[in-house]
């Protein structure tokens, strides 16, 4: 049986208008954006790596937003054509449990990589129990990836120059 040349790091993300997922590769990070009918593919060697930002946004007040407004929405116009409580009740609990999912799932976020000649954000991880978990497994990775490459060391000093002679005062007679 062959072995497998990839490993998935997070599940395949639903976006607007297509899907992404990222993958370890043996010496790189393969990013996959797909829209359903065509792939794009952006590969990050471990090696290259210099950094990894994560930062907060506001993706889960957004959601929470979005999901309390239509179900507000959609609540009034079932009150307003139907005078039933049961309706009514079935209607905002239908809403209230994606407001619900989204709580549970943490904090958003927005998470990059930083190598020496680009940043490259990360779509497939958007909220930080995630990215917790995706560094947590990729850490150990990327300082094994990097375990060889000699530290960078400052450029020598130079000697300091010696201080200029003390001028001379002329004779006054």
């Amino acid at each position: 049986m062959a072995q497998r040349l990839y490993t998935r790091l997070t599940p395949t993300r639903h976006l607007l208008g297509g899907f992404a997922s990222l993958w370890l590769g043996p010496d790189h990070l393969l990013q996959v954006h797909s829209t359903g009918y065509t792939e794009s593919y952006s590969r990050i060697y471990l090696r290259e790596i210099k950094g990894i930002f994560v930062t907060s946004s506001d993706r889960k007040h957004y959601i929470t937003l979005v999901w309390a407004l239509i179900g507000l929405a959609v609540l009034f116009i079932v009150m307003l054509s139907s005078k039933s409580m049961l309706a009514s009740a079935i209607t905002a609990a239908v809403f209230a449990v994606p407001i619900v999912w989204n709580h549970l799932l943490g904090p958003g976020c927005r998470f990059y990589i930083v190598t020496g000649v680009q940043t490259a954000p990360v779509e497939a991880v958007v909220r930080w129990p995630r990215a917790q978990k995706f560094l947590a497994r990729i850490q150990p990775v990327i300082e094994a990836a990097q375990a060889d490459l000699a530290p960078v060391a400052p450029p020598p000093a130079e000697p300091a120059a010696a201080p200029p002679p003390p001028l001379s005062q002329p004779a006054v007679d």
